[in-house]
């Protein structure tokens, strides 16, 4: 806008009687087509990223039902965990360790006096 600057009162004058010229004044200036230039190099890269995102969504959407498999997978797993968990702890209060100690040795003692 240092065009506006040297200009006279006439000049400003018939620039205010005429708009389409401030228009056009405005376009030609080195800040709008820098700021236009600015404007075109990011869409020209948001159209890059987005042909980039569409690219690779088919392997992502593959690997997000890959994921969920697994995680389906897992919960079976730590299911199946869980009973063996609870059937070992019911087995191992059926069974005291004092228990079958005690029931080795008359079972010890049985099979020796029997050899004998």
């Amino acid at each position: 806008m240092e065009k506006l600057q040297d200009l006279g009162q006439s000049e400003l004058q018939e620039l205010l009687d005429h708009p389409e010229r401030v228009e056009s004044m405005a376009l030609e200036s080195d800040e709008i087509q820098n700021i236009q230039l600015e404007r075109e190099m990011a869409l020209a890269s948001n159209r890059n990223l987005a042909e980039q995102n569409l690219d690779i969504k088919p392997r992502l959407e593959s690997l997000k039902e890959a994921l969920v498999a697994r995680y389906s997978q897992l919960e079976a797993i730590r299911e199946t965990y869980r009973q063996h968990c609870s059937q070992r702890e019911g087995m191992v209060g059926q069974v005291s360790p004092e228990a079958f100690f005690s029931r080795l040795q008359t079972e010890s003692e049985k099979t020796e006096s029997e050899s004998e």
